[in-house]
């Protein structure tokens, strides 16, 4: 999704940025199973990353559906 489309939806300012980032980021990058992991190193980059993630999306405000 873009920020235009979240904007559609009546998302606004800060919130429609921080999602359209991580749409991007998502399909940008290929998320695999902790199982495929080669590193102990490599696992530990990759859950940093996604707590990072998990973090800035608990942050977003909510709305209420109008």
């Amino acid at each position: 999704m873009t920020e235009k489309d979240f904007r559609d939806c009546g998302l606004k300012g800060g919130p429609v940025m921080a999602l359209a980032d991580f749409a991007k980021d998502v399909k940008e990058e290929k998320l695999r199973f902790y199982s495929s992991h080669k590193t102990q190193k490599n696992l530990r980059e990759t859950s940093t990353n996604c707590f990072k993630i998990d973090r800035g999306i608990s942050n977003l405000a909510q709305t209420s559906a109008s």
